[in-house]
């Protein structure tokens, strides 16, 4: 109609356009034509395809089941284990379980498309909402743990207390929004008491830092302390080393040497 509308009024047409005015109504018709071939063939296919969905369905809810009773009975909420076994675990199962809801995705597409009423798994629902509640804390657990590890392998020639103490007070804010009902279990008291307690060291921390720290002062700690600290190996001496000592135990020792070593540089100087 509107090119008919450009003839009538004369309206100049380029050739290359008109030429393709004149294949348009064939590839049309083709289309309709394949159209129609193309429903014909889905609706054969379609008694193929809705028994082989409702038959992986069917494998899929053996699946649930399976994974529910072996998430029941060997999962990260079982009374009993460490922290580091329940997030092994917890890893371990989201894995599985993330899976499964790809799965569960894909069959209530399925469902969906073929006019299907929709399955419900109320207990898969329940197991998402729980690894989604234990990851926040298993999350941050994992997260603490592999920082400290760092700080550990970190030398002491290199550590950065300010950047410690800022870390540690952010693990402490992000514990403190932690949901209620996690603070009950182990995974949080243990993850309270290992950041409680290094940041009680903190403080000693900051005084064993000081530049003043020479070798005989190094050498008054390890009698205190009784242990024995690489000191004299810069290349080797690590916080790790340093933990070692009885911080808190001896804080007054400590700061008292850390004081008296820094009184020796300024006479010195």
């Amino acid at each position: 109609e509107i090119y008919g509308l450009f003839k009538k009024y004369s309206i100049d047409i380029p050739a290359e356009e008109q030429t393709n005015i004149e294949l348009l109504r064939g590839v049309h018709e083709r289309l309709l034509k394949r159209s129609k071939t193309v429903t014909h063939d889905l609706v054969d296919a379609q008694n193929t395809l809705q028994h082989r969905l409702l038959r992986d369905i069917d494998e899929f809810t053996k699946n649930v089941k399976e994974f529910v009773a072996d998430y029941e009975a060997n999962g990260p909420m079982i009374e009993g284990i460490s922290a580091q076994e329940a997030s092994d675990r917890l890893s371990l199962f989201e894995s599985r379980f993330n899976d499964l809801w790809k799965r569960y995705e894909t069959y209530s597409s399925g469902e969906l498309l073929f006019g299907l009423s929709e399955r419900e798994y109320p207990q898969l629902q329940t197991t998402r909402k729980q690894l989604n509640y234990l990851k926040r804390l298993y999350g941050l657990y994992d997260n603490v743990s592999s920082t400290m590890d760092t700080y550990n392998e970190t030398l002491w020639k290199e550590v950065n207390i300010d950047k410690i103490i800022s870390d540690i007070q952010d693990f402490q804010g992000r514990m403190k929004k932690l949901p209620k009902g996690l603070k009950s279990w182990l995974a949080y008291s243990e993850l309270k008491n290992k950041l409680d307690n290094f940041n009680e060291c903190l403080p000693l921390l900051e005084y064993l830092n000081n530049p003043a720290m020479q070798s005989r002062h190094w050498e008054k700690i390890e009698k205190v302390a009784k242990v024995q600290i690489p000191y004299v190996e810069p290349t080797i001496f690590a916080l790790k080393h340093v933990m070692t000592i009885p911080l808190v135990k001896l804080r007054d020792e400590v700061e008292d040497i850390s004081i008296t070593a820094q009184k020796e540089r300024e006479i010195e100087s």
